[in-house]
């Protein structure tokens, strides 16, 4: 499998539930890529970040095939700001020079921080100006870049510098049916990917500090999702997770692990389990020196059906210039779907092999009104309002039931290091006002959260919205919701507000 096949498959979590009889599967796809910068950004006269970025861009009109849009992330891998991170929105335009050759414009706008780097709003510009390289399935970057901290109180909050990447090529594969077929010039094939929510423990060593000076006794319990894709028919795979803490008293600390791993069957239940992953992580007060650490793991797993798996390793935690060292154990459930990619070198599958399922994706502003008399960690009255922003992906399941995953981060509001990641359960009623072309709904979510001084215990927090939808095109939905949110063990508690928007599209999937 290719660099270029895994990344459209990263966008394809789909799976058979939603099957489309009696009209005829057409398949489209849009050109995108996956790229991943690395700068420094000066966070004071004598200290420098080293600040990796990784974001998803497609380019989306046919009218203006230069430009594109996107999401992404920074976040600290070299230094001594471990836990700093970002996630938000991209746009620009990628101008051909010459066969190969290519000039870069391009904005990113997002909230987050950490690690008392830019304490503030957590509202971070990026813009930048580079020259990419285009060689295949992997490019060559390198530019220059601008990075503008908003409301922060480190004085140096503008810095201009170089960064050099590499971004892969890849496809967005959209799928929907009509009475009639359109042409397309794509091949198909099948491909093994699992998808897992996952749990991993740190069990700190006996010499391990907090940066605040304070021994790391407590075991932290850290919860996401992983994805896991395999190399053919072949034992090697690679993996990709990100999590965050719920308890163990660090809050606010998160991670994003990829790397390689290694399975073999020796039953016809049961498998070896082996991975080696490298990831950026911190925040919560985890010593993690720049943020960049690594994770050997080796375990067993137990196959429960065609589709369902589960794991358990154990295994070591390093930072690579910080005390951090664990014990860490992961337990993970693995979710085995039908995946179909683009196939760039033979026809091993038609289109009249496959179907289309729904999924949506979203952009949100969530705004937190404070409980009034509720202080921030520090003892504090939290600001008016809290403003975040916040982007994720939706699957119906039923006509009436739907499951999501959402990531924010905080960019005003005096939390600028607050983040939350979030899975949810929403009922919806496409009947009660659909001669307005309204939906009405209702959605819960639990997850973890942290930072920013925020009061939030170890990290649960819950969330109840009532919404309403309004279709502003076929794929397009204007979505507002109100409700509340409140930390399971700590004292915030606030109104929420939301204002999204919605787009839904289709994903071919083998019967």
């Amino acid at each position: 499998m290719s660099v270029r096949q895994f990344f459209v498959a990263f966008f394809c979590l789909c799976n058979s539930f939603s099957v489309f009889a009696g009209s005829v599967l057409n398949i489209t796809s849009t050109k995108a890529r996956m790229r991943s910068d690395y700068e420094l950004v000066k966070v004071n006269d004598s200290e420098d970040m080293g600040m990796l970025g990784i974001h998803y861009d497609f380019f989306p009109f046919d009218d203006f095939q230069n430009i594109y849009l996107g999401v992404g992330s920074l976040g600290a891998v070299h230094g001594d700001r471990g836990g700093f991170f970002t996630g938000g929105l991209s746009a620009g335009w990628l101008e051909p020079l010459a066969k190969r050759h290519f000039i870069d414009f391009g904005v990113h706008i997002a909230g987050g921080g950490g690690a008392s780097a830019f304490p503030g709003s957590g509202m971070v510009l990026r813009s930048h100006v580079g020259y990419e390289y285009q060689n295949g399935d992997i490019n060559l970057r390198t530019g220059l870049a601008h990075t503008k901290f908003i409301d922060t109180t480190n004085s140096n909050n503008s810095d201009i510098h170089p960064y050099v990447g590499i971004s892969f090529p890849t496809e967005f594969i959209n799928s929907f049916t009509s009475d009639t077929a359109i042409s397309s010039n794509n091949l198909y094939s099948p491909s093994r990917f699992e998808y897992a929510p996952a749990m991993i423990t740190y069990s700190p060593d006996d010499n391990v500090y907090l940066r605040s000076g304070k021994a790391q006794t407590e075991t932290a319990a850290l919860l996401g999702m992983q994805m896991n894709w395999f190399t053919g028919k072949g034992n090697y795979y690679g993996t990709l997770g990100f999590y965050g803490a719920g308890n163990g008293g660090i809050d606010g600390y998160a991670t994003v692990l990829a790397g390689i791993g290694w399975r073999y069957k020796f039953t016809r239940s049961f498998y070896l389990d082996g991975k080696m992953m490298a990831g950026m992580g911190g925040g919560g007060d985890v010593d993690t020196g720049g943020g960049l650490y690594y994770q050997p793991m080796l375990g067993a797993g137990f196959i429960i059906s065609r589709y369902f798996s589960t794991d358990v390793l154990i295994g070591r935690t390093y930072a690579d210039d910080g005390g951090f060292e664990s014990t860490t154990l992961m337990l993970a459930l693995n979710w085995t779907p039908n995946v179909v990619i683009p196939s760039f070198e033979t026809v091993s599958l038609d289109s009249n092999s496959l179907q289309s399922v729904d999924w949506s994706a979203f952009v949100d502003h969530k705004t937190y009104l404070p409980k009034s008399g509720i202080l921030t960690k520090a003892g504090q009255p939290y600001a008016d309002s809290i403003n975040l922003l916040g982007f994720g992906i939706e699957k119906p399941i039923l006509n009436w039931l739907s499951l999501s995953g959402r990531g924010y981060g905080a960019w005003s509001g005096g939390v600028g290091a607050y983040a939350e990641g979030l899975f949810g359960v929403k009922l919806h009623s496409s009947d009660l006002f659909s001669s307005y072309n309204m939906l009405a709904h209702a959605r819960y979510d639990v997850g973890v959260a942290g930072g920013g001084g925020m009061e939030v215990g170890d990290g649960v927090i819950n969330q109840l919205t009532f919404g309403l939808g309004y279709q502003l095109a076929d794929k397009v939905l204007l979505r507002a919701e109100c409700g509340k949110m409140q930390a399971v063990n700590g004292t915030f508690d606030a109104t929420t507000v939301v204002i999204g928007i919605d787009w839904s599209f289709g994903l071919p999937v083998k019967r």
